[in-house]
């Protein structure tokens, strides 16, 4: 049955082509897959004051896209200050974006108040307290593999280089996490996708 849903999805599909989402979508729920994809039901709408998961989701994308690639520009032995830098390109997006009690309600929570940090801060701290996070080699990478005619596309959040190998980092601003499991068990595909998309086997 579940095959079935995917064939028709894409025999219906006139170029060929799936969304790494969509992909993930499928493989954790095809009856989801098959509502959104195929049918092409309406997702229910978010209440208007607050910011959506997705909306939320791409601010915070553009603040870490902007600041590594920063760090691609910037001279190794560089003296950087990584919270105000992470600020100044928050506030940058902030003016950019329509002045809504939804993004008020998240600012506090992005710049964080005197008596608690943000999430700009912890951020900053991760890039502190880890070095190969001062080293990337690669942000919003856009990648795409075919596999029997089938287009997949996706992009790499970030790559960074370590004496070890590359790190693939994928950010996460929703409320569930795959579990280490998840990812053995192909429940959930990102980290599998993204790695064979980087290093794909002849």
């Amino acid at each position: 049955c579940y095959n079935f849903i995917f064939q028709i999805y894409c025999g219906k599909t006139p170029l060929s082509k799936l969304s790494a989402t969509a992909l993930n979508t499928y493989q954790q729920c095809p009856y989801k897959f098959w509502l959104k994809h195929v049918l092409f039901f309406p997702e229910k709408d978010e209440e208007h004051n607050t910011l959506s998961p997705k909306e939320w989701g791409i601010i915070l994308h553009k603040i870490l896209d902007t600041f590594n690639t920063s760090l691609l520009k910037t001279p190794k032995n560089a003296c950087i200050n990584y919270l105000d830098t992470l600020i100044s390109i928050a506030n940058n997006i902030q003016h950019r974006s329509p002045n809504t009690l939804a993004w008020e309600l998240k600012k506090e929570a992005l710049f964080g108040t005197q008596t608690k940090p943000g999430l700009l801060s912890q951020i900053a701290s991760l890039y502190t307290d880890h070095d190969f996070l001062k080293n990337p080699i690669a942000s919003e990478q856009p990648i795409k593999i075919v596999v029997n005619g089938l287009t997949i596309t996706s992009t790499l959040d970030a790559i960074f280089k370590t004496s070890q190998g590359m790190v693939l980092v994928d950010y996460k601003t929703g409320k569930k996490l795959a579990s280490s499991k998840d990812t053995q068990l192909l429940r959930d595909l990102q980290l599998p996708r993204d790695s064979y998309n980087r290093h794909p086997t002849p």
